[in-house]
């Protein structure tokens, strides 16, 4: 890291330790909103990392996102920033305040659109919306032709059933209603996409908690004494820390790829390549760690609890590992075999 980016880290690391605390898990859990801990966010900045003229880029994003998840942060940073930086690139202002994103699947029949003349309307459900009781608007991005249009939906015109998920963060149930009627402003194709923009969120998050799992794993089994010597002395630990090691140094570096460029690069093989390998790992390391840690891992004290819920969470939102290895097979395809090994080495 830079000098810049290693003082975004610490200041990160400041927030966090001060305003994620087990009141502050607990209060969002019971469905309630962390005002401490957002305000702090705000005051720092850290809404606006990406807005034109910040001087940041995806490399900061990347500190951010990983020290959100090394410290559990319950609150929609990165779907705000994510939801400001759509939001400029259509050319609408962006509001004060808390967003969330939602992308347009083409293939979820409980959702229509219809959009004419630079307006649109919207009818039906959306599911599992991230935080959608708490914040003002809804930033929705629709594909549409060789673009993709992004509409900005007050929450006051929505229906909005609460809901969790493994994490007890809010993923909402939104109802819509086609007696409303927005403006969309317009993205160029090869611009990241609201979904593309879940999953790099979430990669860059994930590897944040990964690292902060071998974290727990190596000061569990260098503290824990069995049979007269820690447990980190016995080679079969030994060897399960070391897969779990290379798990998170393989997703940490795939994120990293995955958020240079951004806002204005259209990285999408990098994005769907750190999505599945963030997912992938979080599978692979809970279960060591967990096995590790015996019984006391599962307990709602330890923090082992927190980082694992939100591993099971993560990696399905904003599509699984296998929906995003799908999405890269067909690309492949589309560009022929002649394109491929060029393509992985560029």
């Amino acid at each position: 890291m830079n000098e810049t980016q290693t003082i975004l880290s610490e200041t990160c690391d400041k927030l966090f330790k001060e305003h994620v605390t087990e009141e502050t898990l607990s209060l969002v859990a019971r469905g309630e909103w962390p005002s401490q801990l957002w305000d702090a966010i705000v005051e720092n900045g850290l809404v606006e990392i990406l807005d034109p003229g910040s001087g940041f880029g995806g490399d900061e994003l990347f500190v951010v996102a990983k020290k959100l998840g090394e410290h559990f942060a319950p609150a929609p940073l990165l779907e705000t920033i994510a939801a400001r930086s759509l939001l400029h690139a259509s050319g609408i202002e962006p509001p004060t305040g808390a967003l969330s994103i939602m992308c347009v699947d083409a293939h979820d029949d409980r959702l229509t659109v219809e959009a004419t003349a630079g307006q649109v309307k919207f009818s039906g459900e959306a599911a599992r919306l991230p935080w959608a009781q708490f914040v003002d608007h809804v930033v929705v991005d629709m594909p549409f032709a060789d673009e993709h249009l992004i509409a900005l939906v007050p929450t006051g015109d929505l229906s909005i059933r609460s809901g969790q998920n493994l994490a007890k963060e809010p993923r909402d149930f939104v109802q819509f209603s086609d007696q409303h009627t927005y403006a969309v402003g317009n993205v160029e194709s090869d611009a990241l996409n609201a979904k593309e923009w879940g999953a790099v969120a979430r990669a860059g998050a994930m590897a944040g908690v990964l690292s902060a799992v071998l974290d727990l794993c190596v000061q569990y089994v260098n503290d824990r004494v069995q049979f007269g010597r820690p447990l980190g002395r016995f080679q079969a630990i030994q060897h399960q820390l070391a897969i779990a090691a290379s798990e998170v140094a393989a997703t940490e570096h795939a994120a990293a790829l995955a958020y240079r460029g951004l806002p204005s690069s259209g990285n999408r093989f990098e994005v769907a390549a750190a999505k599945i390998r963030a997912s992938e790992a979080a599978g692979k390391v809970a279960q060591i760690a967990h096995q590790v840690h015996g019984a006391i891992g599962f307990t709602e004290e330890y923090a082992l609890h927190h980082a694992t819920a939100r591993l099971w969470s993560w990696r399905t939102e904003y599509g699984t590992d296998a929906s995003w290895a799908e999405e890269l097979g067909r690309a492949a395809l589309k560009d022929g075999s002649e394109a491929l090994w060029p393509g992985l080495t560029a």
